[in-house]
């Protein structure tokens, strides 16, 4: 790899580290409080998107694969943020 590339690797490392270490704890936190209906939050769908996109990247870059968003009839929705980013990484992934 040249400079460049071993950057823009160290770079994807970095931010990917800091994402899954948010949904790590974002699951420890739900561990802790059981189903516990507070937890429910509003979640801005094409925001968790977008960050499940990010950790794909690499494997969206490989394989051409064009991804369309329209959250037009549902932009929010009440759930667990964590829950929802591993839904939109297993269900991008899968389609990849």
């Amino acid at each position: 790899l040249n400079p460049k590339e071993k950057e823009d690797v160290l770079q994807k490392i970095v931010m990917t580290s800091g994402e899954l270490d948010s949904i790590i704890k974002d699951l420890h936190g739900i561990i802790e409080v059981g189903k516990d209906v507070n937890i429910l939050e509003p979640i801005k769908l094409d925001h968790v998107l977008h960050n499940a996109l990010r950790l794909l990247s690499n494997e969206i870059e490989q394989s051409g694969a064009v991804i369309q968003i329209d959250f037009s009839q549902a932009a929010v929705v009440r759930g667990v943020p964590s829950y929802m980013e591993s839904i939109f990484l297993n269900l991008v992934g899968n389609a990849i």
